[in-house]
């Protein structure tokens, strides 16, 4: 997370309290893996990832390196959706599904 913000924390005033904290909560990321096709974006936006999909995955396991290095735990769930892409619909239902888990 050594990215200044929006691409990562650098130069906020975020600490490990406010992280440790973060990662305590019940959060689940839905991906869908075909969320692939995607427009060229900022260099730092593509250094995280090709397309919208790459990038969620490099979040979840920053977050997942992050909370090994502050020796916390990580209460977040990754759902990948397969067979979605950008579509809102199959997303949603996805993630009510995760909700109703």
């Amino acid at each position: 997370m050594s990215e200044s913000f929006p691409y990562g924390y650098k130069g906020t005033p975020l600490d490990s309290s406010v992280l440790a904290s973060a990662f305590s909560r019940d959060f689940v990321l839905v991906l869908g893996d075909q969320d692939t096709d995607d427009r060229v974006r900022e260099t730092e936006a593509m250094s995280q990832g090709g397309n919208r999909f790459a990038r969620g995955l490099r979040f979840f396991a920053t977050a997942t390196e992050e909370a090994s290095a502050l020796k916390v735990p990580l209460a977040w769930r990754l759902r990948i959706a397969y067979g979605v892409d950008h579509s809102p619909g199959p997303a949603v239902q996805a993630a009510f599904e995760e909700l109703l888990r």
